[in-house]
């Protein structure tokens, strides 16, 4: 119940940490344009240092944005989206080259160049990356071998990988069992073979079926040994991209849950401005049909006002002349 405990506080304090540094990030102005080498290897240490200072069930935005909070520290002014896509390109430009260099020491009929001796040109038309550097490569053979150690099931560390010609010639090439598979079973003695027949009927039913397969209980430790010491490598192979598959799987998903989070913000603010938009206009065509009605009012009212006041003004002159006239001379 305690490690329970610890471990759900340990969790919430994580989680308070990245909301924390998503509160951080929207005051930062992040750097545009391409990567430089410094940057690169600040990108490729704070990767190394995800995997084992974090755990691993952290995936997604806390962990890119553990590796952008890391970047940013040391001056690196980059966004945890264009980290993780730089990392997607520097990936994808190291599975090229390794895969190159295991075809090209694999013994084939003619052999082909180094990457690090090709120039530029032949590097694109053997459809290579052409500026991936050395330091670059080694940095991230590095991350790889760790993550394959870590991902075993118990395993140790593998250490440093093994040559191109181990992959190509398992089956041909002897290899030595291990110890434990060395360890041959020590033969029963006559009498306490015959003290656990007479003891146990299923001892004894157990013993005439080993008895008739001769040679099956020395040959199947050595050959299981063989077996195993034959698929060791291929294994960790498996292992390297079982594990490189899951990461990028759950990189994949974090992505897609953003994009859809963002979508649906989108969506929901674009409603939101379509509504109030609408209400606008509504409100405006209101005040014109308004405003249209007073006017018309407005003339009306001024119209008869002026007729009232012109009919005054005529009957005004009329008196007026008529005044000025005077009574009419008697014939």
């Amino acid at each position: 119940m305690d490690a329970k405990g610890s471990g759900g506080a340990h969790r919430e304090g994580e989680e308070t940490g990245n909301v924390m540094a998503g509160a951080m990030t929207v005051a930062r102005e992040y750097r545009r344009g391409n990567w430089t080498l410094p940057e690169t290897m600040l990108l490729i240490e704070a990767k190394k240092r995800v995997h084992s200072e974090r755990h691993p069930a952290d995936l997604g935005l806390g962990r890119w944005r553990w590796v952008e909070d890391y970047c940013w520290r040391a001056g690196c002014r980059r966004s945890q989206n264009q980290c993780n896509d730089r990392w997607d390109n520097l990936m994808r430009d190291y599975k090229k080259v390794r895969a190159y260099g295991e075809h090209a020491g694999a013994g084939a009929e003619a052999p082909r160049p180094s990457y690090w001796e090709m120039a530029r040109a032949e590097r694109k038309a053997r459809y290579l990356p052409s500026n991936l550097l050395r330091e670059i490569y080694e940095a991230m053979a590095e991350i790889v071998e760790r993550r394959t150690g870590f991902s075993g099931a118990g395993g140790p560390f593998l250490g440093a990988p093994p040559p191109p010609m181990a992959s190509t010639g398992l089956v041909g090439v002897p290899m030595q069992a291990s110890p434990l598979a060395q360890v041959q079973p020590r033969p029963l003695d006559q009498e306490e073979t015959r003290c656990s027949s007479e003891s146990s009927p299923e001892r004894k039913r157990l013993r005439l079926s080993l008895d008739g397969q001769p040679g099956s209980s020395r040959s199947t430790p050595a050959s299981d040994a063989g077996h195993n010491d034959r698929h060791q490598e291929p294994q960790g192979d498996d292992r390297e991209v079982s594990s490189e598959d899951a990461e990028e799987q759950d990189e994949l998903s974090g992505a897609i849950g953003q994009c859809a989070a963002i979508l649906s913000g989108a969506l929901e603010s674009r409603e939101a401005a379509e509504e109030r938009r609408h209400r606008e206009v509504m409100a405006v065509e209101e005040r014109r049909s308004v405003a249209r009605q007073a006017r018309r009012e407005a003339g009306e009212q001024c119209m008869a006002g002026l007729a009232a006041a012109v009919g005054q003004l005529a009957g005004s002159m009329l008196a007026l002349a008529a005044k000025h006239e005077g009574p009419a001379a008697p014939k």
